[in-house]
């Protein structure tokens, strides 16, 4: 809320305000985004200070106080967002080793939701006993190991069920997967 407080009395008001509503036009708000441009105002928050404006304009359309909504079609289009660049397994250990010096419990969260166990695995095809495909390795060797405190079973694992019930007798040595009958048929 105060970031729209901010774009209506830093920028909005100065840039309009000696204007009547219906007096306000497109090209206006056209001649407000090319100075602030060449004012070297970033695409962002300029696309943001125009949205807040458009959604002004918007209810004043809704409250039949303008025939139309000047800031629309937009003067100045969505950035677009620049490309997310993954972690290599190196750098999520290195970010997650800080975490537990700096915040424990933040790092035991962010611990958890990097966690391969919680990404969807694509659905295989084939019975339990013999699968068309093995499960992905957590390591590799560009990955390194997988930066969690628990790991499932690599592909190498006797019991085909283990990645999907659990520890079974021949994991652990134990009793049974609880899930035995649900899950195995």
């Amino acid at each position: 809320m105060a970031r729209y407080r901010d774009y209506v009395r830093n920028d909005l008001i100065p840039a309009f305000g000696t204007l009547k509503l219906d007096q306000l036009a497109h090209r206006h708000i056209s001649a407000f985004v090319t100075s602030e441009l060449a004012a070297g105002r970033g695409k962002t928050t300029l696309y943001r200070c125009l949205a807040t404006l458009s959604s002004a304009l918007g209810d004043a359309v809704r409250q039949h106080r303008l025939a139309h909504n000047p800031a629309s079609p937009p003067a100045l289009h969505r950035p677009p967002s620049p490309e997310r660049q993954i972690w290599t397994a190196a750098e999520a250990v290195r970010f997650l080793q800080h975490c537990h010096q700096a915040d424990t419990e933040m790092a035991d969260l962010f611990e958890f939701s990097s966690s391969p166990a919680r990404r969807p695995v694509p659905a295989r095809t084939g019975s339990p006993s013999h699968p068309a495909s093995p499960p992905p390795s957590n390591t590799g060797p560009d990955q390194g190991p997988t930066p969690t405190a628990t790991r499932s079973p690599d592909s190498s694992s006797a019991d085909p069920t283990a990645s999907r019930c659990g520890p079974t007798p021949s994991s652990t040595g134990s009793g049974s997967c609880p899930k035995k009958p649900a899950c195995h048929g």
